[in-house]
């Protein structure tokens, strides 16, 4: 029964990795886009609105292109890209955020990651 034991603990961590993130993402998209609908921006990102809908809520995972292109729409600073894909557990391009980056954002980025990992 170990192996259902640890499926379980695997889904519970991504169900709550999911959560984490998509409450993140639904942040920065109201501070950027307060008065404007879900459809609108799902369209700006080229995917359907219950897509979108469905990141926010944790019930779907965003690959790491979405996330980019979520990062380039919301206007995302490079501290708070790095922030998003820590949540996400994923590496993004990090030649593309290192070059715009300031170097106490990304120390505060990074020893944010290292507080999430404990």
């Amino acid at each position: 029964m170990l192996v259902g034991d640890a499926q379980l603990c695997y889904a519970l961590l991504m169900t709550q990795i999911n959560q984490d993130l998509g409450k993140k993402l639904k942040e920065f998209r109201v501070r950027k886009f307060d008065k404007v609908g879900l459809r609108r921006i799902a369209d700006s990102l080229a995917m359907d609105y219950s897509y979108l809908y469905k990141i926010e809520e944790g019930i779907y995972t965003p690959s790491d292109k979405t996330l980019s292109k979520m990062a380039e729409i919301y206007n995302l600073s490079p501290a708070e890209t790095l922030e998003v894909f820590n949540l996400a557990h994923i590496s993004p391009d990090f030649k593309k955020v290192i070059r715009s980056v300031k170097e106490d954002e990304l120390l505060h980025s990074f020893a944010f990651y290292r507080k999430k990992k404990k």
